[in-house]
């Protein structure tokens, strides 16, 4: 029942308002919530929405005295209706908020100039924000914001720093100053009318091991001060607990580097507060479990027996009822054995919608507010609505148990409110985050949050409530809290926290997954799965390969004869048998080739990916309007060992999908994962005369215990005689440049499309968020031990950047704190390299070039060679021995340059095109840097070795991508593992070009006087086709993907040659391609073109060759053919491999025109994805949007 004298107090003050409150209230109905097990009888709850919303109106108008604090806000001036004097720090702070864009404009403040180390960049950012400045700003602050706009980009060191400094001002209810002076005068103000203040350092990111030191000691120096008696200190901050894989040692290392602070926080004499109350924080789901048993380790220990200490318990979180129940049970047994009371401090986490916060909250409270464990348990009720905190409040009364509760507020609640509160609940605690003036513009984030805290409906309640104002403000937030009290079922299940073992994107959390971890690499490190089946498929004798070779071929003729969707379904098959066997796959690759767990278990879930993906690409095979696919007979596949399962997988499902059957030859260094991975595809049925696994030539540790060489070939010669076999029709290889060389001088003609990895690079630009930037280029270079395909090897730093402290220390501290071990270590966060460095890695782990020197110098960890402490090298130059090296390991190497230009064009001066990246708040850059760079896969704002795990990746360019066709897992994978042939359809009376583009129209116009009506009406519908596919297949599509993930196709030079007796028709068709797709194009003809198609090919600057098929072959040996593609129309494909050497460097598309534009428009385009981070600690990125074309 609500209480009468309450109820009268607020019909006093507001008694249309409280009429409206006990209807709503009514309406709402007693508060449900799910089972509560042993916690209570859920009918206690009944009513208590009601009498909260009750109580909130009687607070927010409680006639509180002005004291303290309060008195000394208002002292000699006209005061707000929180008691704020109008011209004060956080009474302009509540006018800003209150203004309809004020809230944009102080997050857009915040980030774009008070975030940048470069002033010029914020004070560009200044300039942007001129227009809008509200007129709640302070004057000054106004002043220097127009004045910035005009001058700032000439003096930026003028204008910025006071322009940040009045800011700081204004922003400082929201946090405070830590130094010590300044600090000492914001304690005696919160704490002059009772109020006790929960101190929360904040500083800089933590990356490593070096900034938790730092935040520890930040934590002590406040521990130190006899002024302190709370502390709430993150455990991020202050400890590396990221390695939640080796749960047991993390939280046993995590202690250690505590417990000096709780030491610290133990009684002494000199402090006149006696112990510090220190609270553990935590916000991340994953860090739930490590947070309370770090909490129970250190409290577990027999100096701490009577420090009464606390944890964050944040509502919602899967797990968290299971927490707080083992919390309960451990703090009871803890004071039974005489030990001190536990706090739980519940936080209140921003909920997908307030039904489901509020039914969270209500079961937390509901199992926490219990008398059985009110001697043990006290409960702290922090950062939640102000209903929220009424409603848990009632609820501890109605139960008993009001003494073990107590109430946080935010340290820029109004005094009157902190006195209302005070008088219902007794003494209250306040939120103050602090943070030195050095490290302010490193906290931007966390202000903005609060920021956004403070803009909300809640915190106006509490910090600014003017009844004439804000009526609406409290019915929305009230009408939103009794919402919530309809709903029902509790959140943060005891189950949620066991979770489903191998269950997707696995992070260690779990126990489940981590004792599922622990068995898998037990196993790993006494592994042979796949030995056997990789010993029997070892061949040594050339008779032996060429009957396996033909038996392959005439398997394969009948398995591209099977129904698309037979083969589709048996793909689907596969799918499932990969997944199911994950674990065996798992173990495989970290016993052979040294993959750490997560890292493995990334790649089988790759695997799985990309057989479904063949599957249904296999089925759209038989789509294709205007051309019949026809599927080679046989494809050898040759791997690479960086991605031991899916590369392989990746291969083998896209032959298999085309049609095709499939030789397989695995890496010598991940022969059986490729073994292992072929049982699990004949058991569930892929027939195995159409998976053939081959090992080529005699193990090297047995050649010597041969005594007649002549018996036993070399495994060169074995694999010169496979790679060159007129029956391979296809070779899909992923490896080195050089490996294609090899293959390409042993069979010029070789139909080969090869992966060849890069030299990659990631730029990170002035306006780039520093401490994301490092934490991205870390992941980027240090990916599989630095040899992932993609890890980048290079970072381009841009103006400013090479001058950031902060930048360079923290980059130094995240690599530094990288922890190096084996790959059957679960604490490994990088494992070792897949053979010992020698030639060119050797060189890059040991030896530094002129001017270079080592910010962090790699050690070697063992006798083998294997293991490699990380390197940063800075100093590199463009054209130094490191950054022309190929050989791929864990150094990354640091440059810098003066301009974003100067950075594309470095990023863009290597042979290579695989993956980059740049990291940059600035949309303007960003595009930029998009319509410039040279890559396959770009990345922004994010890492780029992650980047190409992604499903649709584009292959790489320039000597990253040997040969035609798509990328393994993109759309046109299976495009280019087989023939086309054209099917002319039914032909059209109809003349119409109007619908074509413009330039297409105009080409075939000039086109028409040579054509007769057959050809002219080939031409015609072939580039309808063409624009169906621009505008479909080829259009720019967002893809499936965290974050915005773009595959688009940009276009290429292409040499088109019109072989001896081919027609006009065929040509102009493919003219029609090319110009549809915008390519810069070059013509060689044996036909003599009509005079208006010469005059139109002139005037669009296109270089045409009228010549025989051996005058063209002799120019293209003696001086190439000036393009990395060649669009061959009849002719000897054969001949022209020859006559350029075989050189990987030309692709060369040969086949006859068809109709498809879907086909003829490939040879034109590149592919290229594009990923995006949209949001930025959890709010949108500035770039999120940015224009993809």
């Amino acid at each position: 029942m609500v209480d009468q004298k309450s109820d009268d107090r607020v019909a006093d003050a507001a008694p249309d308002a409280a009429d409206d409150d006990v209807v709503r209230a009514d309406q709402a109905g007693a508060t449900t919530v799910g089972d509560q097990g042993d916690s209570g009888d859920s009918g206690d709850l009944a009513g208590l929405g009601a009498e909260a919303v009750v109580l909130v109106r009687t607070w927010l108008h409680e006639d509180a005295p002005r004291t303290g604090a309060a008195s000394g806000e208002a002292s000699g001036r006209s005061a707000d209706a929180a008691g704020r004097a109008p011209d004060s720090p956080a009474a302009r702070l509540v006018g800003l908020l209150r203004e309809p864009d004020g809230l944009a404009f102080a997050v857009e403040f915040v980030d774009g100039v008070v975030r940048p180390d470069d002033n010029a960049v914020a004070a560009g950012n200044l300039e942007r924000l001129s227009s809008r400045v509200p007129e709640s700003l302070p004057a000054r602050l106004r002043s220097a914001i127009r004045v910035g706009s005009t001058v700032g980009e000439a003096l930026p060191w003028a204008v910025v720093p006071p322009s940040a400094r009045l800011l700081r001002r204004m922003v400082a209810p929201l946090i405070a100053d830590a130094t010590p002076s300044k600090l000492g005068e914001t304690m005696a103000r919160l704490t002059a009318d009772g109020s006790r203040v929960n101190l929360a350092p904040v500083g800089e990111p933590v990356l490593g091991e070096a900034g938790a030191a730092r935040c520890r000691a930040a934590v002590s120096a406040l521990l130190a001060r006899d002024d302190v008696d709370h502390v709430l200190m993150a455990l991020p901050s202050i400890a590396d607990g990221r390695a939640l894989w080796d749960f047991d040692e993390t939280v046993e290392r995590v202690a250690e580097a505590l417990v000096p602070l709780y030491e610290q926080a133990l009684p002494r004499e000199d402090r006149r507060t006696g112990a510090v109350f220190l609270t553990l924080d935590f916000e991340e789901p994953h860090q739930l479990e490590l947070a309370a048993a770090v909490f129970q380790s250190i409290l577990s220990r027999a100096e701490f027996r009577g420090l009464e200490a606390g944890i964050t318990l944040p509502v919602g979180l899967p797990g968290a009822l299971t927490v707080l129940d083992r919390l309960q049970q451990w703090a009871s047994a803890r004071v039974e054995a005489g030990g001190a009371g536990t706090t739980v401090r519940v936080v209140q986490k921003h909920p997908s919608s307030p039904s489901a916060g509020g039914a969270a909250l209500e079961s937390l409270l509901a199992a926490a507010l219990t008398a059985q464990d009110s001697d043990a348990v006290r409960i702290v009720i922090a950062r939640c609505s102000l209903f929220e905190t009424a409603f848990a409040w009632l609820l501890a009364e109605r139960r008993g148990v009001a003494d073990r509760l107590a109430v946080e507020l935010e340290s820029g609640t109004s005094a009157r409110l902190r006195a209302a509160v005070r008088g219902s609940v007794g003494n209250v605690l306040l939120h103050a985050p602090v943070v030195h003036p050095r490290e302010f513009a490193a906290v931007t984030d966390y202000l903005i949050d609060r920021l956004g805290e403070a803009a909300g409906d809640g915190n106006q309640l509490a910090s600014a409530f003017d009844p004439e104002v804000d009526q609406h403000v409290f019915v929305r937030e009230r009408d939103r809290f009794l919402a919530s009290q309809r709903s029902s079922g509790p959140a943060g299940s005891r189950e949620d926290s066991e979770g489903v073992a191998g269950a997707a994107h696995p992070d260690g959390s779990l126990p489940a997954d981590r004792e599922r971890a622990r068995r898998i690499l037990d196993r790993a490190s006494r592994s042979r799965l796949g030995s056997a089946t990789d010993a029997a498929a070892r061949i040594v004798a050339p008779s032996t390969l060429d009957a396996l070779v033909e038996r392959a071929a005439a398997a394969g003729a009948a398995w591209g004869a099977r129904p698309a969707l037979e083969r589709a379904t048996m793909l689907r098959r596969a799918a499932e048998a990969v997944d199911v066997n994950r674990d065996l796959l798992v173990e495989v690759m970290v016993s052979e080739t040294g993959l750490i767990f997560q890292d493995a278990e990334s790649d089988v879930s790759r695997a799985v990916e990309l057989s479904a993906h063949s599957a249904d690409l296999a089925e759209e095979l038989g789509d294709v309007d205007g051309a019949r696919f026809v599927p080679s007979a046989l494809v050898v596949v040759a791997p690479s060992w960086s991605h031991p399962v899916s590369d392989p997988a990746g291969g083998v499902f896209a032959a298999l999908g085309a049609g095709a059957a499939v030789v397989l030859q695995p890496a010598d260094e991940a022969g059986r994962s490729s073994a292992l991975l072929c049982e699990v595809l004949w058991e569930v049925g892929i027939p195995r005369e159409v998976l053939l696994l081959v090992e080529l030539g005699v193990p090297e540790h047995s050649v010597a215990g041969h005594s007649d060489d002549a018996d036993h070939p070399s495994t060169t010669a074995l694999r010169r005689q496979l790679f060159t076999d007129p029956r391979v029709d296809r070779v899909l290889l992923t490896g080195s440049f050089e490996t294609a060389e090899e293959l390409r001088s042993w069979r010029p003609d070789l139909p080969l499309i090869a992966s060849t990895g890069g030299r990659n690079s990631l730029i990170v630009t002035p306006s780039a968020d520093v401490d994301l930037a490092v934490t991205d280029v870390v992941a980027s270079a240090f990916s599989h031990s630095g040899q992932h395909p993609g890890a980048a090897h290079l970072v381009i730093l841009v103006g400013s950047v090479a001058k950031s402290a902060r930048f360079t220390r923290q980059l130094v501290d995240a690599v530094a704190s990288l922890k190096v071990g084996e790959a059957t270590a679960l604490s490994s966060g990088m494992g070792p390299i897949i053979r010992p460095a020698d030639g060119g890695l050797l060189a890059a782990l040991t030896t530094l070039g002129d001017d270079e020197r080592w910010l962090v110098e790699p050690r070697r960890l063992d006798e083998a060679g294997l293991l490699w402490s990380p390197g940063l090298r800075a100093g590199v130059t463009a054209g130094s021995a490191f950054s022309r090296a190929e050989d791929a390991g864990p150094v990354l190497g640091v440059t810098q340059v003066a301009t974003l230009e100067e950075a594309i064009a470095l990023q863009n001066s290597t042979a290579f095109g695989l993956a980059a990246g740049i990291h940059s708040l600035d949309p303007a850059e960003v595009e930029r840097w998009l319509d410039a760079v040279d890559a396959g896969s770009l990345s922004v704002n994010r890492p780029i070795a992650g980047s190409l795990g992604d499903r649709w990746p584009a292959r790489g360019w320039k000597r990253s991508s040997v040969g035609p066709g798509g990328a393994i897992g993109g759309p046109n994978a299976l495009l280019g593992l087989g023939q086309w042939a054209t099917e002319a359809g039914e032909e059209s009376t109809d003349l119409a070009l109007g619908t074509l583009d413009p330039k297409v129209r105009e080409l075939i116009e000039a086109a028409t006087p040579g054509l007769d009506w057959r050809q002219f009406d080939f031409v015609r519908r072939a580039a309808l086709s063409d624009e169906a596919a621009w505008k479909g297949a080829f259009a720019a599509v967002e893809l499936p993907a965290a974050g915005r993930r773009v595959l688009r196709y940009r276009p290429v030079p292409v040499v088109i040659r019109l072989s001896e007796g081919e027609p006009l028709d065929a040509l102009v068709r493919v003219l029609a391609a090319g110009t549809r797709a915008r390519a810069s194009l070059g013509l060689s003809t044996a036909l003599k073109l009509p005079r208006p198609l010469r005059a139109l090919l002139k005037e669009r600057r296109v270089r045409v060759f009228v010549e025989s098929d051996e005058t063209w072959l002799a120019r293209a040996a003696k001086v190439g053919i000036g393009s990395s593609r060649i669009r061959m129309i009849g002719g000897d494909p054969r001949a022209l491999a020859e006559a350029v050497g075989g050189s990987p460097d030309v692709a060369i598309h040969a086949g006859e025109a068809t109709r498809a534009g879907r086909i003829e428009l490939l040879p034109f385009l590149a592919e290229q994805t594009v990923s995006v981070a949209t949001v930025r600690r959890g709010r949108p990125s500035p770039v999120a949007h940015v224009r993809i074309a």
